[in-house]
């Protein structure tokens, strides 16, 4: 009985995640945490889903569902994280859209996800933390409130300085497999700038 005590005394709090972050974990989420996190401190769970790739991470998230079919409109008050999948400076020629961004002029689309669905924000005013040299897997909190609702326009989230803020995370699978893509599409253009020297 002492050592079942002493284990659950050791369980995380996961209480906490549902006001800052809006979601809430499974059992099964919050065993895993438990068994392979590195400590029980909150900062320890938070960096623990930072590094998880939340579409399998069993969670549920308040965000409303469907996001991609929403009608015009706002946001309900609170705290979202949600996960990049990409991020795109659609000013930017195609094959470059995901490798620069044009600064002031920029604007950013990008793919966002929950465990349950996915769907799209762009840069409704500039947003220092975000670029395109954030890699996939990258956490974000959403934050929207009476003062400063987050709306939803064509079944995308418009994304301002007060509606979003980067928390990071590194999803290693995911990031191994984004520079890998980057490395052969350096290779490519550097294959055809030479080949346009060369010819020239």
């Amino acid at each position: 009985c002492i050592a079942l005590l002493l284990t659950l005394g050791a369980m995380p709090d996961f209480s906490f995640l549902s006001a800052s972050w809006g979601i809430e974990l499974s059992a099964a989420a919050q065993a895993e945490i438990s068994e392979q996190a590195a400590g029980e401190t909150r900062w320890h769970v938070e960096e623990y889903i930072k590094d998880s790739d939340v579409r399998k991470l069993g969670h549920t998230s308040s965000l409303p569902k469907e996001l991609a079919r929403m009608p015009p409109g706002t946001i309900p008050p609170g705290q979202y994280m949600v996960q990049l999948q990409k991020v795109a400076d659609i000013t930017q020629p195609a094959k470059f859209q995901e490798e620069f961004d044009g600064g002031k002029w920029r604007l950013l689309a990008l793919d966002l996800a929950t465990a349950d669905q996915k769907f799209k924000a762009v840069e409704f005013e500039p947003v220092k933390q975000l670029g395109v040299h954030l890699p996939p897997g990258t956490k974000l909190l959403l934050y929207s409130t009476a003062r400063c609702p987050l709306r939803v326009q064509n079944g995308h989230l418009l994304l301002s300085p007060d509606s979003v803020e980067v928390l990071g995370g590194n999803v290693e699978r995911l990031v191994e497999s984004w520079k890998a893509d980057k490395d052969v599409k350096e290779s490519r253009l550097l294959w055809r700038t030479d080949g346009v020297k060369k010819t020239a």
